[in-house]
């Protein structure tokens, strides 16, 4: 387990080159909601409750199958999931780093990682592009406040500065999406910049991985030569996760 960080760094970019184009810029009828395969009957999405979807995404699962208050079942109740770590990362951060100054970002991101689970479930219960955004924007906001952890690992103080400029990307980002109505010059441009700004998070989340095992390892012990270890195949598996996830 000596990989470079440079080598997920690198491999990452090139996939999410590809996959932020087909997001943003080139949706495949397979996953676009407009799309003749995925457009809702009238018969179809009449059987549920939330009216006709208007989400850019429908993905690979009938809709209203099982419920009228469900549109995507399977999707729906695995995206319950992400509560699951919240859950347990509040638990144990109760007892190891107690709610104050020094902790407060280590909360947000375990409230971040909650708030996906929340958004999800809602969004594919209901396949509205409302909904779709309280998906999306958790998922920002999870990865930009992880990157800032990250990047910050070392026990330094972030400077103020820091923490302006990622808050007002957020705050921009997240007016630009509720309050621009939907395809908008100005509304499409907060997707690009939060399309582009995922991306970047993402990649940045993998390297910063990849590094902190390297620095582990360099440390000799025991104990850490454990933990780069188990860093090491964390990523592994997150990284093969990712490259199922959208093969």
């Amino acid at each position: 387990n000596k990989m470079q960080p440079w080598v997920p760094a690198a491999a990452l970019s090139l996939i999410s080159c590809l996959t932020t184009t087909l997001y943003f810029f080139s949706t495949p009828d397979s996953l676009s909601a407009s799309s003749e395969a995925n457009s809702a009957s009238d018969a179809l999405w009449r059987r549920g409750k939330w009216g006709k979807p208007d989400a850019e995404f429908n993905w690979c699962e009938p809709d209203y199958v099982d419920s009228p208050y469900i549109a995507e079942t399977w999707n729906s109740f695995t995206s319950l999931l992400y509560l699951v770590p919240a859950f347990a990362g509040f638990l144990s951060a109760k007892s190891t780093a107690p709610y104050g100054k020094g902790t407060r970002r280590f909360y947000f991101l375990l409230m971040s990682v909650a708030s996906v689970g929340v958004g999800s479930t809602i969004f594919h219960a209901t396949l509205l592009y409302a909904s779709q955004l309280m998906d999306e924007l958790p998922m920002f906001y999870l990865v930009l406040s992880a990157s800032f952890i990250l990047f910050y690992r070392n026990g330094e103080t972030p400077p103020l500065q820091a923490s302006l400029s990622c808050f007002a990307l957020a705050i921009l980002i997240t007016f630009l999406l509720i309050c621009e109505p939907k395809d908008t010059p100005l509304h499409t441009a907060g997707r690009g910049f939060l399309t582009l700004g995922f991306t970047a998070c993402f990649i940045y989340i993998f390297y910063a991985s990849c590094s902190i095992s390297a620095e582990l390892r360099k440390m000799g012990t025991a104990v850490s030569a454990r933990a780069s270890s188990d860093v090491s195949t964390l990523f592994e598996l997150s990284f093969y996760a990712f490259v199922f996830a959208i093969a």
